[in-house]
Formats: structure tokens, sequence, C-alpha cells
């Protein structure tokens, strides 16, 4: 990305980015490629430390891919770990590296957006005038029940064809917008993908993990007045997200 970006030149001028342009393009690569994969790493711990069943299965997918913890590494062994890829999608479903909307403004002549609405179900159209800005909440999107069968659950078996329904996993594959959708998702959601599997098996192949006795166990935990979201790794929209925890315990796996 660093290569391209100092080699960029402007289609009309022909002129290099000025050294602000790539300072401020930087600093967004910098954010982007770190924050976000440590934020969705987090939450990957978190949500296996309190699914005993998706621990478990995980943790036979990967050490029966890798014996040998050193030799974790992207390649066909890795690729062949289906059901750690659904748990890290899991995680960034329920909490996502960048959960806020990614605000557009409507050009000249507006928007006309197909609608439903909630009450009567039927189908509308929702005029949006040029200049107003509009968005989805990536959040909100997730944790919708028209997309995602029991929303608030842990459940890797979603992404994973051959157990989900296929117009269940359909839907779900359509719906996920973690990292964006269209011309302006995410350029680097492949490579974030296999950093984070690496990640993810190196620690799985090497560690057993669990939530600490106590109050520890409680840390990142969401304790909303509703009720609807307590147990879910807490995080905070600021961009990306902030985040606290998860406390864990590691013990190394013979």
């Amino acid at each position: 990305m660093f290569s391209k970006l100092l080699t960029a030149r402007d289609p009309e001028t022909g002129e290099l980015l000025s050294n602000k342009q790539l300072w401020a393009e930087s600093n967004l690569l910098i954010i982007a490629g770190s924050d976000t994969a440590s934020t969705a790493l987090a939450a990957t711990l978190f949500y296996l430390s309190r699914s005993p069943k998706a621990y478990a299965r995980v943790a036979n997918e990967v050490r029966g891919a890798f014996p040998d913890p050193e030799t974790v590494k992207q390649g066909p062994q890795l690729a062949s770990c289906a059901y750690l890829r659904a748990c890290l999608q899991e995680a960034l479903r329920l909490s996502s590296s960048a959960s806020g909307a990614m605000w557009r403004e409507a050009l000249l002549g507006g928007l006309r957006i197909q609608a439903e609405d909630g009450d009567s179900n039927q189908a509308g159209k929702v005029e949006v005038p040029a200049g107003l800005e509009v968005g989805t909440g990536i959040f909100s999107l997730n944790h919708s029940a028209h997309y995602f069968r029991d929303p608030l659950a842990y459940r890797p078996e979603r992404w994973m064809a051959g157990e989900a329904a296929p117009d269940e996993l359909a839907r779900a594959r359509a719906a996920f917008a973690t990292f964006s959708i269209g011309p302006r998702n995410c350029v680097s959601k492949g490579l974030a993908m296999v950093e984070m599997a690496v990640a993810m098996a190196a620690v799985v192949a090497r560690y057993d993990f669990r939530a600490p006795p106590g109050e520890g166990g409680l840390a990142a935990v969401g304790e909303y007045s509703e009720g609807r979201l307590r147990g879910h790794f807490r995080t905070k929209w600021a961009f990306t997200s902030e985040k606290d925890g998860p406390w864990l315990q590691f013990k190394r796996f013979v």
C-alpha cells in the first residue's frame, strides 16, 4: 500500500502526493491496519473463552491442522480451517471493529432508497434530498434479526456451508458489513482475514485459555440496562473501536 502511495500520480496533473497527503494516508492506514485487527482478535478470544463448544471445535481443528505450532503460516493447512474463519467472522459481526455509520452525502438529484415499513411490511421509497448525509449503522445491521437468525448469539456455524441453511447463509453473507460494502469497502479485507487467521491459529495451537474466575472474568463484558447485549464484548465506537480487555488466563497446550 505504501509503495503504491509513494508512486501514485494525479491523473490530471501528473503530480505525486504531497508530504501532507502522504502523512494523512499513512495515519489512516496505520490505524485501520492495526487497531481494527486487534479489536477483532480480542473479541474472538472473548467469545471463544465463553463458548465451550465453539472453543473445543476450533481447538481440535487448528491443532489437527498444525500439530507443530511453529508451522502455523498462510497456506493450504490454514485455508482448511473453515471453522476458525467462521469464529473470526462471527466475532466481527457481534463486536465490529468499526461499528458506526460510514456517512455519505447525497449528490445532485438526491436519492430514492428502497425501504420497508416495519409496521405494515409494505415496500416503499425513501426520498433523500441532495446534500443530506446518509448512512447505515454497521452495528445495527450486524445485529438485525431480519438478516441473522438469533442475532445476539455467538454462533459461528451460521457461516458454515453445509451447516447453515442455504438461504440463511446467503442472507448473512449479503448483510455482513463490518468491512463496509461496495466500492468504498476495506481495501485490505483479504489481508486482514489472513492476518487474523494466522494470529488466532498461532494462539490456539500453543495455548489453552479461559475467562478467569471472579471479577477478572467480567472485564469487558457489556452490562446494558435493558439486558439485550449483556454478555457481549464491550467496545465503544470512535471511528474504529475502543476496548478494555478481555482478561484471560493462558496455559501452554501440551
